[in-house]
């Protein structure tokens, strides 16, 4: 019965269907490396009862690389994703409770506190690196890139990670993020937005400076967790002595549930440009801008 309880509730955390917006970014990847400390204890659990039997302990740890074999086979059906890797965090709580139950089995205290010591390493090790890969971020983020903020400084994410592209040139450094244009292709940054609702706000402003010896366009997108506008695009002009571009929301769209704030480049945009942000503000009012004569003279040039 114990072995029936433990495998069902084993199988119900790894198959339970999720909401969409936790299939990709930070709780994703929080729900994979959940997967070792998960697996470690359905082991020690499977095993208890029985210390003196090592071979009970490989069967059981056997039986459960096969369970974590086939829930990640079966995983997409439920709506969950699934990978090698997701695999690997599962084998690694594996073996984890498989030192726990073998410390059980050995004479002597230093051996099994050593073995023990071991154990926990594997079960805890993939949640917490991705702890401190999160809370580096944070630090890392309110350090070089400022929170995407409102005009009054509030904060609205508390996991704002900046993650530019690294196949192209895009560089974070303290204080700024840098877009250097390449030939054929546009720089990028992307910025996670876990969720948040702007659909009370216009638009952005970017606060920065450029080089370059003509205007550029600026990219916006915003990538929607919506089954009805999965993506917002837009974009504005900025010239070499502008120090900030506002950009607004195409009329009648409601960006709500953004998952990924992405702002780049044009791929035509010259070799030599280089803009460097050193902040992003979500804008409310949609009132006239000093930059919007600039907007209108551009088009006009553009259309001459």
């Amino acid at each position: 019965m114990k072995v029936v309880a433990v495998i069902a509730a084993t199988l119900g955390s790894l198959l339970l269907p999720l909401p969409h917006d936790w299939s990709a970014g930070w709780r994703s990847e929080c729900l994979n490396r959940m997967h070792a400390p998960l697996l470690g204890i359905a082991c020690i659990a499977l095993a208890s009862g029985r210390s003196s039997d090592w071979l009970h302990s490989l069967r059981v740890a056997l039986g459960a690389v096969l369970v974590s074999g086939l829930v990640e086979w079966l995983q997409p059906w439920f709506g969950r994703t699934a990978s090698m890797q997701d695999f690997g965090w599962g084998v690694a709580g594996i073996l984890g409770g498989t030192l726990r139950n073998l410390a059980k089995t050995r004479p002597g205290h230093f051996t099994r506190t050593f073995l023990t010591a071991q154990a926990a390493l594997f079960m805890l090790a993939p949640p917490s690196a991705w702890l401190a890969e999160v809370c580096q971020a944070i630090l890392q983020a309110n350090r070089s890139f400022p929170e995407l903020l409102d005009p009054h400084g509030k904060q609205l994410s508390r996991f704002w990670v900046v993650q530019p592209n690294k196949a192209q040139e895009t560089f974070k450094t303290e204080g700024r993020i840098v877009l250097a244009s390449l030939l054929e292709r546009s720089a990028t940054a992307h910025l996670d937005a876990l969720g948040n609702d702007w659909s009370g706000y216009t638009g952005l402003e970017l606060q920065g400076k450029l080089e370059a010896d003509t205007a550029i366009e600026v990219g916006i997108r915003v990538d929607l967790d919506d089954a009805n506008q999965t993506k917002l695009r837009t974009s504005g002009w900025m010239g070499p002595r502008q120090k900030q571009l506002r950009v607004n929301w195409p009329e009648g769209t409601q960006p709500k549930k953004v998952r990924q704030l992405v702002i780049f480049l044009a791929p035509r945009t010259p070799p030599t440009a280089c803009l460097t942000l050193t902040r992003v503000f979500l804008i409310k009012e949609d009132k006239d801008r000093p930059n919007q004569a600039f907007q209108e003279e551009v088009k006009a040039k553009q259309g001459s």
